[in-house]
C-alpha cells in the first residue's frame, strides 16, 4: 500500500468516527437509537387488501413496534370461498410464505402436521378472546385432537329463500327458525305443481348439494365412526344409505325437489323469482353480495345447519410469534368484513353486513350460525359424501 493510500485510509476511519459522534450527540440524553419494527406478513384475498390494509395502518398506530405488510393470496392458490379441494396444500403454501393469513376453517387440519401455530397456551396466557365472545359453537370450528389452530372471523351460513306467494297460495305456513326436515319434505311436495306428466315448479331445489349433510344427519345417519384413531367414514352405514336415499328420492321418485344432476348452473334467486322452485337453498353471502330480493322470504336450514366458516392463522415457522398474536387478536376484535356474518357477537350490530342483509334475513341468518352443524374431521368425508350424492342424483 502507498503513504499516498495510508493517508486515505486513515481520513476514511476518522471521517466515519467524526460522523458517528456527530449522529449520536443529535440524540437526547440518554437515548439509544430505535430498533427497526417487527415486520409481520399477512395474506388474504385480493379483493380484501384495503380493507386489512386500512386494519394494519390502525394496529400499527397502536402498536408502533409491530408493522403489517398485507399481501393478496398467491393468485394459484385457491379462493378459500371456493371449497376445500387440496386445501391442506394451499395451507402448506400460505405458511412456509407468511407469517399470519386468512383463510377458511379447512386449514385447521393443517394444524397436527405442523404448518400452523397452536394457540391454546396463548390463548390461556392471555385470557382470550374466549368462547363467550363469538357465536355459539364457532371457536369448535378451529379446534381439533384437543389444541385450538385459528381464530374466527365470520361466517356464511346456507339458508332457504322461499316465496311467500307460495306458501299462501298452497294454505301453508312459511318456514321458520325451529322447523325440521320432515316439515321441509312435507312442504315441498305440497308446493309442488304438475301437469300432464311435466314439472311446473318444483317445491324445493339445492343445485349445489349444500345441505346434504344436513338432511342425512337429521335423518340418522352417521357419516364418521370417531370411536376409532383416526375417525373413520361411515358413509355405507345402513343408516346413512337410507337417509341419503329418502333424500333422492324427493328427486327421484317424488319430482317434488329439482335434481341437482339436471339443474346445472343455476341461481338460487332466480329459481324461487321466477317460479321454477318455491324454496332453494343459497349462502347468505350471495343475498349481502347483492341478490337481496325482499319481495322473498329467508329462512334457516332445517335443524343443524352448515355453515362455512372463516378465520386467522398464524404459521408455525413464524419468527414473532407473539406479535403475530397480538395481530390476530386485533383482527378478531375489531375487523367486521363485509362478506359474511361477523364471527364477533359485538360486531354484528354496526357491520356493514348487518345494514346490507336487513332486519329479516339477518335473523335468519344469525339463528343459522348459532345452530350450526359442528365441524367433521376429517372434512373430507362430506366432499366423499356429496361426490357419492352427486352419482346417486346423476343415476
Amino acid at each position: 500500500m502507498t503513504q499516498h493510500s495510508r493517508g486515505l485510509q486513515k481520513h476514511l476511519i476518522l471521517s466515519c468516527i467524526l460522523l458517528g459522534t456527530l449522529l449520536s450527540a443529535c440524540l437526547p440524553r440518554g437515548s439509544t437509537p430505535a430498533r427497526p419494527a417487527t415486520l409481520i406478513t399477512f395474506a388474504c384475498p385480493r379483493s380484501d387488501l384495503s380493507l386489512y390494509q386500512d386494519a394494519a395502518e390502525t394496529f400499527h398506530q397502536a402498536n408502533p413496534s409491530i408493522r403489517i405488510h398485507v399481501i393478496p393470496l398467491d393468485d394459484s392458490i385457491v379462493s378459500p370461498a371456493t371449497g376445500q379441494t387440496d386445501a391442506l396444500a394451499s395451507v402448506r403454501r400460505l405458511a412456509s410464505q407468511t407469517d399470519t393469513f386468512f383463510w377458511s376453517e379447512a386449514a385447521v387440519e393443517g394444524g397436527p402436521p405442523g404448518l400452523l401455530l397452536d394457540l391454546t397456551s396463548l390463548l390461556e396466557a392471555t385470557g382470550g378472546p374466549s368462547e363467550a365472545d363469538f357465536l355459539p359453537g364457532l371457536l369448535a370450528h378451529f379446534r381439533w385432537q384437543g389444541r385450538t389452530w385459528g381464530l374466527p372471523a365470520g361466517v356464511d351460513p346456507l339458508v332457504v329463500l322461499y316465496d311467500p306467494a307460495a306458501f299462501e297460495a298452497a294454505g301453508l305456513e312459511p318456514p321458520t327458525a325451529g322447523w325440521t326436515w320432515s316439515a321441509l319434505f312435507d312442504a315441498a311436495r305440497q308446493l309442488t305443481q304438475q301437469q300432464d306428466g311435466q314439472v311446473l315448479r318444483y317445491g324445493f331445489a339445492d343445485p349445489g348439494l349444500g345441505s346434504v349433510r344436513s338432511a342425512v344427519e337429521a335423518l340418522g345417519g352417521r357419516l364418521v365412526d370417531e370411536t376409532v384413531d383416526p375417525p373413520a367414514p361411515t358413509l355405507d352405514d345402513p343408516r346413512t344409505v337410507a337417509a341419503v336415499r329418502a333424500y333422492a328420492d324427493l328427486a327421484l321418485a317424488q319430482r317434488a325437489m329439482l335434481n341437482p344432476a339436471e339443474a346445472g348452473l343455476v341461481d338460487a334467486f332466480a329459481l324461487v323469482r321466477e317460479g321454477h322452485a318455491a324454496m332453494s337453498v343459497s349462502l347468505g353471502r350471495f343475498w349481502v353480495g347483492g341478490g337481496r330480493d325482499d319481495a322473498l322470504g329467508v329462512a334457516p336450514l332445517p335443524e343443524q345447519s352448515p355453515v362455512w366458516a372463516y378465520g386467522y392463522f398464524i404459521s408455525a415457522g413464524t419468527a414473532h410469534p407473539d406479535a403475530a398474536w397480538r395481530w390476530l387478536q386485533f383482527l378478531s376484535r375489531e375487523v367486521a368484513r363485509p362478506d359474511c356474518l361477523p364471527a364477533r357477537r359485538s360486531l354484528i350490530p354496526q357491520s356493514a353486513y348487518a345494514v346490507a342483509a336487513g332486519e329479516g334475513a339477518l335473523e335468519a341468518f344469525q339463528y343459522a350460525a348459532e345452530h350450526a352443524l359442528p365441524p367433521l374431521h376429517p372434512m373430507a368425508v362430506e366432499q366423499l359424501l356429496r361426490q357419492a350424492v352427486e352419482r346417486v342424483f346423476g343415476g
